[in-house]
């Protein structure tokens, strides 16, 4: 988190492609749409299958993560998870539908709260590559959260080393830090690792009581941090946020990072490439610059190829 969040985050993303990593991104801004064109990242289909994974656990949180806040009770979660649980022992689901059908007998117009995200719901069943991109601003706000739990399931279910990146994790999470507490917990085992990306550790705590900063911060092994101003809460020592607000930056050039541990606490200092620097820029004007260049000469090149272009003239 911190000042140049979005460069910081696009290094580490381009480090673990590299490493073979497989990736989903999910992306609230477009922070990394060009690097996963240049790295020809799959573009996911916004239309999925729910019922892809017959885990209780995880449906349960798919159903409950369209929930009213006020209706996330324990009662409540119990009688979903028996329902789910005894439909799948005796196959009665195979559409989502079956399973909101199931369900109205002990909450009345529940489909209701899957009427605006339903069309999304398909029973295809499509695999992921090894980088795979989302763009979240072009599904209902709705939608993000079961969308997050299907796509954390779906990587969890992959083989090798996995990470899960979440651009402005505090507003896409919602209130499902509980199966995110579940999923950091249990799926370290599975390879999965999951990258919680924010402007200002201040947005972590904006999560109306649901616990979601405490979640990710108690479940990070790695927390980074650039400049910014630590909110209390946080728990960080009088020594790392005197180190944080004296991180410096020189644009164009270099940003310091102050990257901490269970065992380490370190000042590091980032300085990029060329080729990573327009790659990984977020300004406008480079923006506007860039894709005046690529329209031009897309018909005619791969995207990396035009890219690596465009840097070659810049820099020559």
């Amino acid at each position: 988190s911190g000042q140049g969040k979005s460069f910081f985050a696009s290094a580490l993303v381009e480090y673990f492609h590299k490493k073979n990593v497989k990736l989903i991104v999910l992306d609230k801004g477009k922070s990394f749409f060009r690097l996963s064109r240049y790295y020809n990242a799959q573009n996911f289909s916004l239309k999925f299958n729910p019922l892809k994974f017959r885990d209780p656990h995880y449906l349960l949180a798919f159903v409950i993560s369209v929930f009213p806040k006020e209706e996330i009770t324990s009662l409540n979660e119990g009688i979903i998870f028996k329902t789910i649980k005894d439909a799948l022992a005796q196959d009665l689901l195979h559409s989502f539908t079956e399973l909101i059908n199931l369900l109205k007998p002990q909450f009345s117009n529940i489909e209701y709260y899957f009427e605006e995200i339903k069309d999304y719901f398909e029973s295809d069943e499509k695999a992921l590559t090894n980088f795979t991109y989302v763009d979240l601003t072009l599904v209902p706000k709705k939608l993000i959260a079961p969308l997050i739990i299907f796509l954390m399931k779906s990587l969890e279910s992959l083989t090798g080393t996995k990470r899960l990146v979440i651009d402005e994790a505090w507003d896409v999470l919602g209130t499902n830090s509980k199966y995110v507490a579940q999923i950091a917990r249990e799926s370290r085992k599975k390879g999965l690792g999951l990258i919680t990306v924010t402007q200002n550790l201040k947005d972590f705590f904006r999560d109306g009581g649901t616990g979601l900063a405490e979640v990710i911060l108690e479940n990070s092994n790695y927390k980074i941090s650039l400049y910014q101003e630590v909110p209390e809460e946080a728990s960080f020592t009088v020594e790392e946020v005197a180190l944080i607000k004296n991180l410096k930056s020189e644009k164009d050039e270099y940003s310091e990072f102050l990257i901490k541990s269970n065992r380490s606490l370190k000042v590091a200092r980032f300085v990029s490439t060329c080729l990573q620097y327009e790659l990984f820029n977020t300004e406008e004007h480079k923006k506007d610059k860039i894709e005046k260049y690529m329209e031009k000469h897309l018909p005619f090149y791969s995207y990396k190829e035009a890219f690596d272009s465009h840097v070659r003239m810049l820099y020559a």
